[in-house]
């Protein structure tokens, strides 16, 4: 078996707006329901979190519809928006849990384009989250706190969260025992990270997240949190650290490039598959395959990957991170 399963079609690598018979969501993770018990991130838990956070690209009324799929299933499915700073996350509140569900960086989507006016309007939502993502220097994550983290990701986030807290608040408030996990991909792994740490409680975990604070932001960040990161992802790796100290939260997962997952790899080894990927993909273009025109490191970023790299691992039962 090949050490990845390989995206088909470049036009993977949008994230899929609508199920087909190549990806249906959940499938693979319906005999282990999600746990929100665990104490330490498990692959069954991994793999629901990552295709929630996959799903979050969809449009809310298709999301919401097979967000019922998830299991233990939803009693309610809720959708928070900042059309303004283009912000969205989804609540699944079940009996035992409420999981928070940040989408990722926007994406040009085509196939909604009906008119110019649309194709305007989607180039304007891009624009605006990557012009978010530009803002790098670090501002207080609250007046006068020494915990500073990245401007854009806290304006963004600040443009959601008063409606998102007095939520959590409510839910928090009717049912003390329930569960919090905060989860994304992408941008929406930094939204999480932040949700996370201002509400105080629950369990991180994101999927190719960049770096959202400094070293004090990092060395105070108490609640629960893992990252998985793909092989190559260049997105983990930014904004590099020498830019004002940036650092990541939490213990990581590595994807390797043979597919299997190593808990809190050593830098060395995150690098070593780094330029690993990349060889693989100059070894691709030689043999001819259109897949590799992709730069790895963007292919890698892929939401969809992530999502059947972990159904890859699960279905060839490699090591396993937290059991």
């Amino acid at each position: 078996m090949p050490h990845r399963i390989p995206l088909k079609e470049l036009v993977d690598l949008v994230p899929p707006t609508h199920e087909s018979a190549r990806f249906r969501y959940f499938e693979p993770w319906t005999e282990t329901p999600f746990d929100p018990a665990r104490r330490v991130l498990t692959l069954s838990n991994a793999g629901w979190l990552m295709e929630a956070a996959l799903l979050a690209y969809s449009p809310p009324r298709q999301a919401s519809r097979i967000f019922g799929r998830f299991r233990p299933k939803p009693v309610r499915v809720e959708y928070f928006q900042n059309a303004r700073r283009d912000v969205e996350c989804y609540l699944l509140v079940t009996r035992a849990a409420v999981i928070v569900v940040f989408r990722g960086s926007e994406v040009l989507r085509p196939d909604r384009w009906r008119s110019t006016r649309d194709a305007i309007e989607d180039f304007e939502s891009v624009l605006l989250d990557w012009t978010g993502n530009a803002k790098v220097p670090f501002v207080p994550v609250r007046p006068h706190s020494r915990r500073r983290a990245h401007r854009g990701f806290l304006a963004s986030f600040d443009s959601v969260w008063p409606e998102l807290a007095a939520r959590l608040e409510t839910l928090h408030a009717r049912s003390p025992g329930r569960r919090f996990w905060f989860t994304g991909h992408s941008l929406g792994g930094a939204m999480a990270t932040l949700a996370a740490d201002r509400f105080g409680r629950g369990t991180l975990v994101t999927f190719g997240a960049p770096r959202v604070g400094d070293a004090h932001f990092a060395a105070t960040f108490r609640n629960p949190a893992w990252r998985v990161v793909n092989n190559s992802d260049i997105v983990v790796w930014v904004p590099p650290p020498w830019l004002g100290g940036y650092k990541h939260v939490g213990r990581s997962w590595l994807i390797a490039a043979n597919g299997d997952l190593l808990a809190d790899p050593s830098w060395f080894r995150e690098l070593h598959d780094f330029a690993h990927g990349h060889l693989e993909q100059v070894r691709g273009l030689l043999r001819g395959r259109l897949d590799a025109i992709a730069l790895e490191c963007f292919y890698d970023h892929s939401p969809l990957l992530y999502a059947r790299q972990l159904r890859a691992a699960s279905a060839k039962h490699p090591k396993r991170p937290g059991g």
